[in-house]
Order: structure tokens, then sequence, then C-alpha cells
């Protein structure tokens, strides 16, 4: 059966539906043509929901660090799926100074846009795109806007902090320096990520998937020169439950009909674009 809709979870968040007693939970495995992805099939009855959850440092049975991820294999797999919508989450680090709001450690806030100077190397780049199959090669098919980055629809559903720059300049995995956290705040940014969330948005673009991340801040990045990794840990576990209901809540709505108008999917997918997965 086809599912519309899909949960990526990132750092901290292993076993993040597991101990629900509403959610069925079973193990799936797919293969693409980037590798063999395993997932979740949940079923809500009581909600009569629906959906994949895809843990993307364990999609491969494996951990894996943010910068061995293989994102367009997931990507891939959920478009093969049939998902229309999919919700990520992040672990941020927080830069006061870009917005109007001071931020702080535990706010889970909805970047509005995103800023990747990692793209600039070949050899991590050509990941965010599913290009290296000459299969889905087209004059047409990725040459696409990502304005917005984010899906203002889905966005707009989610009660969180609206707004905010996520900036990545760093494969990982490593926090941020000093400078680089002042470069980042120099370009606007005031979130900042290891390359997750950055390498999956292009690719929801091409697959013509609404696509929005919810993003946690767990250390400021500014403020604090020694992040402990145990604090931050603690920080996603503190916040897991309200993120958890917030995010079904979304889907029960969009599972009973609500649509985003939005131009998310006004170009075909490069799938349907090029006629071959």
């Amino acid at each position: 059966m086809p599912f519309q809709i899909a949960f990526i979870s990132g750092t901290g968040m292993t076993g993040f539906f597991s101990g629900n007693s509403d959610l069925k939970l079973s193990v799936k495995s797919i293969q693409t043509p980037y590798g063999e992805v395993r997932y979740h099939e949940i079923h809500d009855n009581r909600n009569h929901l629906d959906f994949i959850w895809v843990d993307r440092h364990n999609a491969t049975g494996e951990f894996l660090l943010p910068h061995q991820i293989e994102h367009r294999a997931y990507m891939w797999a959920l478009a093969k799926l049939g998902v229309q919508f999919v919700f990520a989450t992040s672990a941020v680090g927080g830069i006061n100074g870009n917005t109007a709001e001071k931020l702080s450690p535990g706010m889970l806030i909805l970047p509005e846009d995103y800023i990747d100077t990692t793209g600039c190397s070949y050899t991590f780049s050509r990941k965010k795109a599913f290009s290296r199959k000459k299969a889905f090669t087209h004059d047409t098919a990725f040459h696409r806007s990502l304005n917005p980055s984010f899906c203002p629809h889905l966005r707009k559903m989610l009660a969180f902090f609206q707004g905010g720059i996520l900036g990545c300049c760093i494969t990982g995995p490593k926090y941020e320096t000093g400078p680089e956290a002042r470069f980042l705040k120099s370009l606007g940014a005031s979130l900042a990520a290891m390359p997750t969330v950055v390498g999956e948005i292009p690719l929801a673009t091409e697959a013509s998937i609404h696509y929005v991340a919810i993003c946690i801040i767990t250390n400021m990045l500014l403020e604090d020169e020694h992040p402990d990794p145990k604090e931050v840990a603690k920080v996603v576990q503190r916040q897991k439950q309200i993120l958890l209901e917030r995010v079904l809540e979304t889907m029960r709505q969009l599972s009973t009909g609500q649509r985003p108008e939005c131009n998310c999917t006004k170009t075909p997918s490069v799938f349907e674009i090029t006629g071959k997965w």
C-alpha cells in the first residue's frame, strides 16, 4: 500500500515512536540504486493514520555519522513508496543575533531557509542529487528552484517558533569552531547543522515532495565553547514528547484531507520526467 506521509528522525531520536501503545511498528527494507534502506511502517489504528519512519543515522542497519549518510538511498525509497509529505528533525546549534527572539537550548524551531557552504565540494555535493545514475539525467529535471526551501504550508500547520536561517559549513563529525560559528552568523544564519537536513532538501525538491524540518536547539555556539554531548542528548530527550505530539497531530490533519496550498509539487518529479526509477 502507498504511504503519503513520512517522518525522518535525527540525533537522539532512536526509538522515537517506540513505547506508544497506539502505534504498531513493523520493520521493512527496500533495495534502491544507492543501497538497501531499512524503515518502519507505522499504523496508528486509533486515529486511522499510516506513515513511514526513517531513522537517518541507522537507515542502512548500522549507525552512520552525518558525513557518512547516503541521503539519496532513503529519499529515493520514500519517493518510490509514494510519500508526498516529509517531516524531518535535526539537532542544531543556536546562534543569537539574527532573530528578533533570543534563542536558547530546548527551543523547537522551523527554519525558513538554509545556507550550505559545503556544496562547493563535488565529492560531497554529488550525494545531494539523484543524477549519479544516468537513467535519471535529463536536460530539465535538475534545474529546480529551492525557493522556498521548506514547504510553507507544513510550516504553517506546525505550532513551533517560525523563522531563522539554517546554516551548514562543515561536513562533521565535529562541532563548529569559533571562527566557523562567527562566519555563519555573518551570513545571517541563526541555526547551525551538520549535513543532514541540507542533504535532504534538494532531493525532496527533485522528488516533488513537501518537506519541512523541525530543529531542536541543543547548544549555543557563541555562548558555549565546549558543548557536552551528554547534555546535548538530554536536551533532545526533554523535547521528544512535545515534538511527537505535535507532529502526529499535523500528520492526522493531513490524513483527513487537508492539503497544502503551495508550489512544492508544481514541477513533476525527476522520476516522472525521465520515466525511470
